[in-house]
């Protein structure tokens, strides 16, 4: 990823953490801070805004991009996201009585997963993974797998869920870890909806706690969890480690 792009990608990055989706930016601020281009030519405005559009973000001036003067304002929104709930969604997310890990699952995690970008059709529940340990087979049964609809091979996400009068102690997590590493799934989550913890799952390594919040606190919460799991946020991060991996096997130049 070049320098444009890593611009670019952090400017989707703000634009889908924040609640209307727009940004006003000088185009001076634009064009010299963020992307470090001093003499606009039209193959790199072309760049920039090939880039924009990869990202689905829209840009709004008064004349054409690229020929605006320094202290003109450009307005970007980002489009293909999911909607922003709204307070009721979040009030009901937080008060809603849950008695049970199957509660949670379909009236917490799911609508979780919705608004984040997830479709029902990317959400595999009550997965069954077959599993060789040395000469024995053995089943499991993960709570909730969310896998990629551009690919039904690639695991995002892996889901532990417990009822809500179940601490979220060390074996409940190390469930979902296992899960995940199995699945090659880059994050798993595991929560009985007092709260929610995410971990990245990184090849090689150790899993790390990236995210977690208490049910009254979703809200609040909302624009780290987007930047997190949003299915677009995830699909990068498989493809950062995709890229990753690719780079370490990659032959050595003879």
């Amino acid at each position: 990823m070049n320098a444009d792009e890593k611009a670019i990608t952090q400017l989707r990055h703000e634009l889908r953490v924040d609640h209307d989706r727009r940004k006003r930016i000088h185009s001076r601020t634009f064009w010299e801070k963020r992307l470090a281009i001093h003499r606009r030519t039209q193959p790199r405005i072309d760049a920039v805004q090939a880039l924009l559009n990869d990202k689905h973000l829209v840009v709004e001036l008064d004349g054409d991009f690229g020929s605006e003067g320094p202290t003109e304002w450009l307005t970007f929104t980002a489009t293909n996201t999911a909607p922003w709930p709204d307070e009721a969604w979040f009030a009901d997310m937080a008060s809603k009585p849950l008695r049970n890990e199957g509660e949670v699952e379909s009236y917490y995690v799911q609508p979780l997963l919705r608004h984040l970008g997830y479709a029902e059709r990317e959400l595999s529940l009550k997965h069954r993974l077959i599993i060789n340990h040395g000469s024995q087979t053995k089943h499991y049964q993960a709570d909730l797998v969310v896998f990629d609809d551009q690919d039904n091979d690639e695991a995002l996400l892996v889901v532990e869920a417990k009822g809500p009068k179940i601490d979220l102690t060390v074996s409940a997590m190390s469930q979902g870890r296992s899960y995940a590493q199995w699945l090659n799934a880059p994050l798993y989550l595991v929560t009985n909806s007092r709260e929610l913890r995410l971990f990245y799952n990184p090849p090689g390594l150790q899993p790390e706690c990236i995210f977690q919040c208490q049910r009254e606190t979703l809200e609040a919460s909302w624009p780290e969890l987007v930047h997190y799991l949003s299915k677009e946020s995830v699909r990068e991060l498989k493809d950062e480690i995709r890229d990753r991996l690719e780079d370490i096997v990659s032959p050595l130049p003879s």
